[in-house]
Protein backbone atom coordinates (compact mmCIF):
# COMPACT_ATOMS: atom_id res chain seq x y z
CA UNK A 1 0.00 0.00 0.00
CA UNK A 2 1.36 3.71 -0.94
CA UNK A 3 0.70 6.86 0.66
CA UNK A 4 -1.29 8.19 -1.61
CA UNK A 5 -3.74 5.34 -1.25
CA UNK A 6 -4.16 6.82 2.07
CA UNK A 7 -5.79 9.93 0.81
CA UNK A 8 -8.57 11.51 -0.57
CA UNK A 9 -9.51 12.49 -4.33
CA UNK A 10 -8.27 16.23 -3.41
CA UNK A 11 -5.43 15.83 -1.03
CA UNK A 12 -4.00 12.94 -4.05
CA UNK A 13 -4.46 16.15 -6.40
CA UNK A 14 -2.19 18.08 -4.35
CA UNK A 15 0.18 15.45 -3.84
CA UNK A 16 0.71 14.89 -7.21
CA UNK A 17 1.13 18.70 -8.03
CA UNK A 18 4.12 18.71 -5.24
CA UNK A 19 5.21 15.92 -7.13
CA UNK A 20 5.24 17.52 -10.43
CA UNK A 21 6.88 20.27 -9.35
CA UNK A 22 9.85 18.55 -7.59
CA UNK A 23 10.47 15.84 -10.15
CA UNK A 24 10.02 19.16 -12.93
CA UNK A 25 11.23 22.32 -11.46
CA UNK A 26 9.60 25.38 -10.37
CA UNK A 27 7.48 26.44 -13.36
CA UNK A 28 4.83 24.39 -14.56
CA UNK A 29 2.18 24.91 -17.36
CA UNK A 30 -1.55 24.32 -16.34
CA UNK A 31 -1.82 22.30 -19.28
CA UNK A 32 1.34 19.49 -18.57
CA UNK A 33 -0.14 19.42 -15.10
CA UNK A 34 -3.62 18.26 -16.06
CA UNK A 35 -2.13 15.69 -18.97
CA UNK A 36 0.36 14.68 -15.90
CA UNK A 37 -1.90 14.48 -13.45
CA UNK A 38 -5.31 13.19 -15.07
CA UNK A 39 -7.78 14.92 -13.70
CA UNK A 40 -10.02 17.70 -14.83
CA UNK A 41 -9.49 20.95 -15.05
CA UNK A 42 -11.80 22.73 -12.49
CA UNK A 43 -10.52 19.89 -10.17
CA UNK A 44 -7.00 20.82 -10.98
CA UNK A 45 -8.01 24.80 -10.09
CA UNK A 46 -9.72 23.63 -7.36
CA UNK A 47 -6.53 21.73 -5.90
CA UNK A 48 -3.75 24.31 -6.63
CA UNK A 49 -6.36 27.09 -4.75
CA UNK A 50 -6.25 24.94 -1.66
CA UNK A 51 -2.18 24.07 -2.49
CA UNK A 52 -1.41 27.58 -2.14
CA UNK A 53 -3.48 28.21 1.10
CA UNK A 54 -1.66 25.13 2.51
CA UNK A 55 2.25 26.17 1.82
CA UNK A 56 0.68 29.78 3.05
CA UNK A 57 -0.08 28.27 6.33
CA UNK A 58 3.12 26.26 6.69
CA UNK A 59 5.54 29.35 5.94
CA UNK A 60 4.31 32.79 4.85
CA UNK A 61 7.19 33.29 2.72
CA UNK A 62 5.98 30.32 0.25
CA UNK A 63 4.48 30.74 -2.91
CA UNK A 64 2.61 29.14 -5.67
CA UNK A 65 2.11 32.60 -8.32
CA UNK A 66 -0.11 32.36 -11.53
CA UNK A 67 2.71 34.14 -13.49
CA UNK A 68 0.53 34.15 -16.74
CA UNK A 69 -2.81 32.65 -17.49
CA UNK A 70 -0.80 29.59 -18.13
CA UNK A 71 2.08 29.18 -15.97
CA UNK A 72 2.71 28.98 -12.57
CA UNK A 73 5.75 28.92 -10.66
Amino acid sequence: MQLLDLLDKDHKVQMKVMDYFLQNGPTARVKELNQSIDVSYPTLQKALSVLYTNLRNFNNKANLVKKIAILFY
